[in-house]
């Protein structure tokens, strides 16, 4: 059995994309550990990302090999490690091969890589030698979203070893309620994320620009390099209305989703968009872009749509389609923010929990919550 094996997990900050399914398996299993080389990111902190509650979990700080093998000598075979960042940090690198050649557990969390452009031809070898080498040392890989398994296995890594996985987020969105503001007929539309090239809110822009027989109104939470074009264009365009924000701390990140009628994720390149999580978790459907990791909570289903990626037109027909069919709509608010409980932080511990058991045990290899389509 390894649900109450020690766990320790690697990441290069306090995510709180992560933390909320630690903070469960911390609950009920005593030995957990996060380390990590910094409490939180710089750029993170500026975007308005804020440290989440720790609960049970023990924070080590690992700032180099040394401080890893101090972890690692206190750390029983049984343990399991699970190394986020795997390619990007020496030091994790390290803990991969030390504890494969003690004979220990361990595995990886990852995400797909952009493959866009020439760099992308190039991230497309990096990971196909890195998978090469790791396969063997690695025991599993919790890959984020149907793009990273399809992203690791095309690269070579053996498709028994990959799981599905995703993000979180805190579930501390109030209750959705039945949305009042169809009345008055203006679609209240909003988008959140870094203002840069990858994240694409000028495809938004654009797309909306084509809406001329819709009356919307679009609120940008973030910053970045591409604002000050965003601003011109949004000056420059003669239907809707846009309001820049700024960044905002989580809580009223999550206010501002659960106060729109739809939330938008245009991205060109996305490895995952916990954005989406959030929206669901209050209830507010989601059209996002297939190049958006995240797009497998909400396709074929009633939580949103999905457009295809750096086409302003495909993301223009999508918001006229959910405009069209507002009032029966997607799913109800309450609907679509009853099954992002299958999402939250205790089903991705119960799930891991159930990877592992199949990794190390005898177990079935468990199935995502998108799994079935629901």
């Amino acid at each position: 059995m390894t649900s109450l094996a020690p766990l320790v997990f690697w990441h290069n900050c306090v995510s709180p994309h992560a933390v909320p399914y630690m903070r469960e398996l911390a609950a009920e299993n005593p030995e957990v550990a996060l380390c990590v080389d910094t409490i939180q990111l710089r750029e993170r902190a500026r975007q308005g990302w804020e440290v989440p509650d720790l609960g049970n979990i023990k924070l080590r700080l690992v700032s180099d090999w040394r401080d890893a093998t101090q972890v690692l000598d206190q750390c029983p075979k049984q343990a399991i490690h699970v190394v986020g960042g795997w390619r990007d940090s020496p030091v994790r690198r390290c803990v991969i091969a030390r504890v494969h050649a003690l004979g220990g557990r361990v595995g990886a969390a990852v995400e797909d890589a952009n493959p866009l452009g020439w760099k992308g031809l190039a991230r497309k070898l990096l990971y196909r030698m890195a998978c090469l080498r790791y396969r063997s040392e690695l025991d599993f890989l919790l890959a984020i979203g149907q793009s990273g398994v399809e992203w690791y296995t095309r690269r070579g890594f053996p498709g028994e070893k990959v799981l599905p996985f995703w993000y979180t987020v805190e579930n501390e969105c109030a209750q959705a309620t039945p949305n009042d503001r169809d009345s008055d007929g203006i679609a209240r539309l909003i988008y959140v994320g870094r203002l840069d090239h990858n994240k694409g809110a000028d495809i938004l822009l654009d797309a909306l620009a084509k809406l001329d027989c819709l009356e919307w109104r679009l609120t940008i939470i973030g910053k970045g390099p591409r604002l000050p074009a965003l601003m011109k264009r949004a000056q420059e365009m003669k239907v809707g209305q846009v309001t820049f924000e700024g960044p905002q701390p989580n809580r009223t990140v999550r206010n501002a989703l659960r106060n729109h009628d739809l939330a938008v994720v245009p991205s060109r390149y996305d490895g995952w968009g916990a954005v989406v999580n959030e929206a669901l978790m209050c209830g507010t459907p989601v059209i996002c872009s297939s190049a958006c990791g995240a797009r497998v909570l909400v396709e074929g289903s009633s939580r949103g749509s999905v457009f295809d990626a750096g086409s302003p037109e495909s993301l223009s027909r999508e918001i006229q389609a959910w405009a069209c069919g507002r009032v029966a709509g997607f799913g109800s608010r309450s609907a679509v923010q009853e099954w992002s409980r299958r999402i939250n932080g205790s089903a991705a511990a119960a799930y891991l929990r159930a990877a592992l058991e199949h990794v190390y045990g005898s177990a079935p290899r468990p199935a995502p919550p998108w799994a079935d389509g629901g």
